[in-house]
């Protein structure tokens, strides 16, 4: 629901997993990153991007999306929605750490995020949700 009309990208990933190196994973989000840039036709707009990363909070894919590392260049600013409301909370997504995730951009309002710890049916991870305000 975006009551500016304004549009909203959204982008869903699966990162490789079991056995991927962090170079791999790190190869992965420049280049969704990549896509994301070239290919938005209203550069202005807020973007998302969502999914199972497969990588924990401390590794590189995860801490260059965010814009801890100065190394490739990053285009798009993003923040992990639920860290930005509960940064000490256990963000365990359903394999002992936090795997999965919903990043926004740094310019916006995060009103709610959460984990839902139960069974997941059809899953072996907990869902994740956010409600930002761009």
């Amino acid at each position: 629901n975006n009551p500016s009309g304004t549009g909203v990208y959204v982008y869903n990933t699966h990162f490789c997993c079991c056995g991927c190196s962090q170079k791999s994973q790190l190869k992965s989000a420049v280049l969704i990153q990549k896509h994301m840039v070239e290919n938005r036709k209203y550069p202005n707009e807020p973007v998302f991007l969502t999914g199972d990363f497969n990588a924990a909070e401390n590794m590189d894919a995860i801490r260059w999306l965010k814009g801890e590392l100065p190394s490739p260049a990053n285009e798009l600013c993003f923040v992990d929605t639920f860290r930005e409301l509960h940064p000490e909370k256990n963000g365990n997504t359903g394999h002992v750490f936090k795997i999965d995730y919903i990043f926004g951009p740094c310019n916006a309002e995060v009103v709610a995020a959460r984990i839902a710890s139960v069974t997941p049916a059809g899953s072996d991870h907990y869902p994740v949700s956010a409600v930002v305000r761009v």
